[in-house]
This record gives C-alpha cells, structure tokens and sequence, in this order.
C-alpha cells in the first residue's frame, strides 16, 4: 500500500445532525482525485523501476534483478467516524479506499484491524490459526493446479477471513485434528445457514455481503473436503 493521508474517505452515517454538520465546517473537499494520485504514483515507480504494468486495483512492479513481483496499491485513508465533537474531540475506525479503476467502483478496506486481529487469534490459539490457514490455501493452490477448482473461486484472502470465523476450540490439539474439525465446524455453518453471517477479521465487514460469492464458497469448502477425504 501506498497511502495518501492528507486525502481521506469517509462514512459519517453514524453521526448526528449536529456531528454532520460539525465535519462539514471542519474540513473541505480533496484537490487530487484518485486517477490523478494513481498516474502521479505510477511516474515516480517508473522513474527507478521502468517497467511498470498498470492494473485495475495496482500497479504492478515485474520481476526483475533477482526480485519477485511486486504489486503497489495506491490508496487514500479512510476513517469510519464514531463521533466527532471537534477535530480535537473526534473517534473513527481507520482504514482504507482505493478504486478498480477499469470498473470505477471504490474499495473499502480496513488492513490494519485485519492484521491486528488475526495476530490476536494467533496467540490465542498458540499459533495454530494461522498454521491451519496456511494449510487451506495449500489446498485451494493444489486443487488449482490440479483443473478441480477454477482459478480466483477462492482468493487466498478470503479464506483467511473465512477460518477466522471459526471458534477458538477449532485449534486444540495437532494440525492435522485442528483441520478436520476447522472444516467441520464450516460445513456445520453451511448446513445451518450461520455462515451467511460471517465477518471478515477486520470485523467491519460481511465477508459475503458484496465481497465473496456465498455460493463460490461452498464450492471451495466441498472440494477441499473431497481433498482432506483422499
């Protein structure tokens, strides 16, 4: 990521009439759009990098000089407001936004909360967590590469917000005891129509509300247990 501070998004459905009208007096309106900080990012990576691809979401760095690929995602802050007083006297969720910019929608993101509470998962489960994530999107290269599962059904992110949903027990004992119950208590969601109501780790967001197909899901989640069953 790449973050502009100075110009930032906002969401102040959750403020009153008189908050609204308190931000509006308290702060004007961004001189740079977001194409126009995109192209200003992709001249300054061209000048030391040279090969720049631009994609819709990133610019992305090629491989090169004995470096992997590299994407660089341009992005304003974003700030979800709590209340705001004064901007003495103010609280907001800190995220991100950034736009698709061959589809001209914008994305909302909150990767600091993500990370945060999926590290606090981790030491809750002695680490396991993200070991049995890492297991699961073994799975979903596997069975990529293997023609049984569509490429980009199932983006590695997504399934990490997926096992975060899963309760703490899921985790005790050995990885291999961990992965079986993981995917039971999924398929046990799926069964009971719970996961619909799924969050993403960043626990601002639906995971399937306007993020990942439910019905994509359930194809992952039935192709990974046809894997674990071999």
């Amino acid at each position: 990521m790449v973050e502009l501070q100075s110009v930032f998004g906002r969401d102040i459905t959750q403020l009153s009439d008189e908050e609204k009208v308190k931000y509006e007096q308290s702060f004007s309106d961004a001189l740079i759009t977001f194409k126009e900080y995109k192209e200003a990012l992709l001249l300054a990576l061209v000048k030391t990098f040279k090969n720049i691809e631009p994609h819709a979401k990133c610019l992305r760095i090629p491989e090169s000089y004995g470096k992997v690929n590299a994407d660089v995602v341009p992005c304003f802050s974003f700030r979800f407001y709590k209340r705001f007083l004064s901007l003495s006297d103010q609280d907001f969720v800190p995220g991100i936004k950034f736009y698709d910019t061959d589809e001209n929608t914008q994305i909302i993101n909150y990767p600091k909360l993500h990370l945060k509470n999926c590290e606090s998962k981790n030491i809750d489960t002695d680490g396991v967590f993200k070991k049995v994530v890492r297991i699961f999107k073994n799975i979903k290269r596997e069975l990529e590469e293997t023609g049984d599962l569509q490429k980009g059904l199932a983006p590695s992110y997504f399934i990490e917000n997926l096992i975060y949903n899963c309760s703490s027990p899921c985790f005790d004992g050995d990885l291999f005891n961990s992965t079986i119950v993981t995917m039971q208590f999924l398929f046990d969601a799926v069964k009971s129509n719970r996961i619909g109501g799924f969050q993403c780790a960043n626990e601002q967001d639906s995971l399937f509300t306007n993020n990942w197909d439910l019905n994509d899901a359930i194809t992952y989640l039935n192709k990974a247990g046809e894997y674990i069953e071999r």
